[in-house]
């Protein structure tokens, strides 16, 4: 079983996994219960490859972290659990899908690292950003802190989006950068805390509430 991370922090929990089984395979591992459900929702699905990753993001949930309730999508195609309060967000690239749930909003990405992000670097990073960031974080090179920097505003997206859509370079502003932790503010004066680092060749953020910097620094040692 390609369970790469499984980690349960109070009020938080994230998994990351590899994929490596087949559609069947996947199926295989859902609950019983849940499988109808899901394969009417599969059915719409035509591309193998998000069929795959669709079907892991939902045995990540039920199988690893025990949550019984399906997965559904609101209107703006946010995920949420049906008949519970807790929040969920997903992310996938290439063969990596990762997931994160929590009391309170929660917003993950995953990327895998390319030098695309700095090559498109002006596109969600103002020039004042550009210079807050140093592209120095924990001395990475600049490629990596662009993913970095784009993987934490794709999940502070999620996050604030819970509420209200933003774009990403006019309406999420990075407001500090502190080791392995950003801080983020939405254009209607939220903010976030984001937890970014990397792991076997992505880039990985999670993205709480600005109070909850004890998990995002529980997580970053969990990944250590």
């Amino acid at each position: 079983m390609p369970l790469l991370k499984h980690i349960t922090l109070p009020h938080f929990h994230f998994a990351l996994w590899e994929i490596e089984e087949t559609e069947e395979g996947l199926l295989a591992l859902l609950p019983s219960s849940l499988r109808q459900h899901y394969d009417q929702q599969l059915q719409t699905l035509k591309h193998n490859r998000r069929r795959t990753e669709w079907l892991a993001a939902r045995v990540i949930t039920h199988y690893c972290m025990g949550i019984t309730t399906p997965i559904s999508y609101h209107e703006d195609g946010s995920p949420f659990l049906e008949e519970s309060t807790l929040h969920i967000s997903l992310s996938h690239s290439d063969n990596r899908v990762a997931v994160a749930i929590a009391e309170h909003p929660v917003g993950v990405d995953i990327e895998f690292i390319t030098e695309r992000a700095y090559r498109l670097r002006s596109r969600f990073l103002t020039p004042e950003e550009q210079v807050k960031m140093s592209f120095t974080l924990n001395n990475t090179d600049e490629t990596t802190g662009c993913v970095w920097a784009w993987s934490a505003k794709e999940a502070a997206f999620k996050y604030f989006s819970q509420t209200k859509p933003l774009k990403l370079l006019t309406d999420i502003c990075l407001t500090g950068v502190r080791g392995n932790i950003i801080t983020l503010q939405s254009m209607h004066e939220d903010v976030c805390s984001t937890a970014v680092f990397t792991h076997d060749g992505f880039a990985i953020a999670v993205t709480l509430n600005k109070d909850a910097t004890t998990t995002c620094e529980n997580l970053l040692r969990a990944f250590q």
